[in-house]
């Protein structure tokens, strides 16, 4: 899952769909985060919004330290991640 990881942070959406449709993408690292919580502490709004639309990923899923991406994001100092969360119903 490194690659799909890398591709989440790095913003490289045609990367995140080759990816896609070859693997899971409700995929987890090793601190329980899935691509929507790592693309919120990026910066990564096109992303997040990509994720959530496309592959209809959950924006309420925490992390192993019951983090969401709303937390994460404004941890982060991503207000942009947060708004776009916010209207993705966070």
């Amino acid at each position: 899952p490194l690659p799909w990881f890398i591709a989440v942070r790095t913003g490289d959406i045609a990367a995140i769909d080759r990816l896609g449709r070859r693997m899971d993408v409700h995929v987890r690292d090793g601190d329980n985060r899935t691509a929507i919580l790592v693309a919120a502490m990026y910066g990564q709004v096109v992303v997040i919004d990509h994720l959530v639309k496309r592959y209809r990923l959950d924006v309420n899923a925490k992390d192993s330290q019951n983090r969401n991406a709303l937390m994460l994001a404004a941890y982060h100092g991503e207000s942009k991640v947060v708004d776009c969360l916010l209207e993705h119903g966070i």
